[in-house]
């Protein structure tokens, strides 16, 4: 259970990361930010499908160890464990054909980057903007919706 919450938290970590280079000003939450911001249209995708892949080792979990406890070592169910090279990513769902070899699905429907050629317009669900800034050593992160 705990790794699972860990995948999680971990899941919205990455989520919420992405970026676009695409440089404005402006103000959210606390922070007041004069300088250029970063900031990522996202669209809700109702078809992506948010999953797990196996890192560049290739195999579930920390490779040739047991990470589910279980006397078995990488097999599917240690995808995503705590420490492993494991990657949490957002599949659009014009690009499902991309989902071979092993993945663990978490969820369907996400938020996530406009690709090349799309824009807000295309997707008449919620959309938001990711807005990240750094003034002072301090970094400031906050969502905005989009009407």
């Amino acid at each position: 259970m705990r790794d699972g919450l860990k995948l999680f938290v971990g899941l919205l970590a990455v989520l919420a990361g992405m970026r676009m280079m695409e440089m404005v000003k402006g103000t959210g939450g606390d922070c007041a930010c004069a300088g250029p911001n970063t900031t990522i249209s996202q669209v809700y995708d109702p078809g992506a499908i948010v999953v797990v892949d196996p890192g560049l080792d290739g195999l579930p979990g920390r490779a040739g160890i047991d990470d589910g406890g279980n006397g078995v070592t990488d097999e599917v169910g240690e995808l995503g464990a705590t420490g492993s090279d494991d990657v949490c990513r957002v599949v659009p769902a014009n690009n499902l054909d991309s989902l071979v070899g092993l993945h663990l699905d978490l969820q369907i429907g996400a938020f996530r980057d406009l690709g090349d050629g799309e824009s807000v317009n295309d997707f008449p669900a919620a959309r938001r903007v990711f807005v990240a800034c750094d003034e002072d050593g301090v970094t400031c992160e906050w969502f905005e919706a989009i009407e």
